[in-house]
């Protein structure tokens, strides 16, 4: 017969490990069922996000996500899960919910986990994700920058798991979608990880966008230096003969020399029309208000031209501006509209407001920064004033500094009334800040038209043969 056992027999350690695991679940599970707990409650005072039923696995699962971190830190009891979570569908997922939602619960063991389940195969369907993944498999930076890209990589990568499940497999599919530049670059580099890629990226496309920045710079001096350059070529032939014609004419000298061959180089096409526009009318002449030659090439004195076109009656004394570094090229100022007492009423001219008369005359254009802004700028000796066109202003944002009533003459002699300024607008010629006050004028396809107060103010020399303008800086 077997010794009777001993009821006060000391346990084993085994034994004990036992008891104190049981006595362990039966704490947890008693806190658990808690029933003082509000589970609702709490939840709601965490501000949970909305799940509205986009098709949108990001959006769905950055939602599971969150509610997953929210139970577990609450110690969310499995059971309560569902019903609590099912309170944040609205709209398309509210609606699916109270479609099939009694007919998953009936389900044995229906839980939070199984909830997950079908919520994904409603809302992140098959061909959702097949387009996904190839989305993730085609990815390119393309016109991305880097930053985009990696953003966007990192959010395509959870479509795609199985190919970037390690470290070296995302890393090299990271490096493998930047552009070739910078994938060369990278390359080199021999990245460890996926986050020192993305900064050795970083680092080229930093260098990389000065790099642009420079070469955006050279091509826009490239430009004016050819716009410069263009309008230099594309000039009319050199006039010395034709005013040495007009001063011995005028003089009454020269009357035996051989006729001249009429030449015209136009700007606007390769045809020598002489007294014509480029579709073959016939020009009129600024100077004398006559058809069939341009000013550069008319025969009477300015004055004595200025005079019969406008059929001037009456005394007083007409003077005109032979305007005589640049002679031929301007009709002469006459004292038209004159009001009591003989007094000129006109304070200003401006002879030339559109690149047609220009282009037609023997002026100097190019262009250049104003405020900022590139600007289409004729140096012009026949203008009394500094003028800037109207849509300019509206282009820059230009803001008047002063008012005045100044009456501007026009080369069809009409009279119009300017009434803004805008002093010390900054004109930016080779790499030379040359301010000057500008009058809003109704100019056409010109920007701006500096005349004689600004080309006085900085020593101006106009030489138009050779399409120059020598200037004398502020300093």
């Amino acid at each position: 017969m077997p010794p009777r056992r001993n009821p006060h027999a000391t346990p084993t350690v085994e034994e004990l490990a036992q008891t104190i695991q049981q006595m362990a679940q039966h704490i947890g599970a008693a806190q658990n069922q808690n029933p003082g707990v509000d589970y609702a409650t709490r939840v709601a005072g965490r501000n949970p996000p909305k799940y509205l039923g986009e098709e949108d696995h990001l959006i769905l699962e950055d939602w599971i996500r969150t509610f997953d971190k929210l139970f577990d830190s609450l110690n969310c009891p499995l059971e309560q899960r569902v019903n609590i979570a099912v309170y944040y569908l609205h709209q398309e997922a509210d609606h699916w919910w109270a479609a099939t939602g009694a007919t998953l619960l009936e389900q044995p063991g229906f839980c939070w986990e199984d909830f997950k389940v079908a919520l994904r195969d409603r809302f992140y369907p098959y061909h959702v994700k097949e387009a996904n993944y190839d989305e993730f498999v085609n990815f390119k930076q393309g016109d991305l920058t880097v930053q985009e890209y990696h953003t966007k990589f990192v959010q395509l990568a959870r479509f795609a798991k199985d190919l970037v499940s390690t470290e070296a497999s995302m890393t090299r599919r990271f490096v493998n979608g930047l552009n070739f530049g910078a994938q060369k670059f990278v390359t080199v580099a021999e990245p460890r990880n996926m986050n020192e890629a993305y900064r050795k990226a970083g680092k080229y496309y930093m260098v990389h966008q000065k790099e642009r920045e420079a070469q955006k710079r050279d091509r826009k001096v490239a430009e004016v230096e050819q716009q410069q350059k263009k309008a230099r070529t594309d000039r009319p032939e050199p006039r010395q003969n034709n005013q040495s014609s007009r001063t011995f004419q005028g003089q009454g000298q020269g009357r035996n020399q051989p006729a001249q061959a009429r030449y015209y180089k136009c700007k606007l096409c390769p045809n020598n029309h002489p007294g014509k526009d480029c579709a073959g009318n016939a020009v009129r002449c600024y100077n004398c208000n006559l058809m069939g030659h341009r000013a550069y090439e008319c025969r009477k004195p300015p004055s004595q031209g200025q005079n019969q076109g406008n059929n001037q009656t009456g005394g007083g004394n007409n003077h005109a501006n032979t305007n005589r570094g640049n002679p031929g090229n301007r009709p002469a100022e006459a004292n038209r509209n004159q009001g009591p007492g003989g007094q000129n009423n006109t304070q200003g001219r401006i002879y030339v407001m559109n690149q047609a008369q220009a282009n037609a005359h023997d002026v100097v254009s190019g262009t250049f920064l104003v405020h900022s802004k590139p600007a289409y700028v004729l140096f012009d000796s026949g203008a009394s004033h500094s003028f800037i066109a109207s849509k300019f202003v509206e282009k820059t944002k230009l803001e008047p500094t002063t008012k005045l009533n100044l009456n501007v003459r026009t080369a069809s002699n009409q009279i119009v009334a300017c009434g803004s300024v805008f002093s010390n607008v900054p004109i930016v010629i080779s790499d030379t800040e040359l301010p000057g006050d500008l009058i809003q004028f109704d100019l056409e396809d010109i920007d701006v038209v500096l005349g004689m107060d600004w080309l006085g103010k900085y020593k101006a020399k106009i030489l138009c043969n050779e399409q120059k303008v020598v200037l004398k800086g502020p300093n």
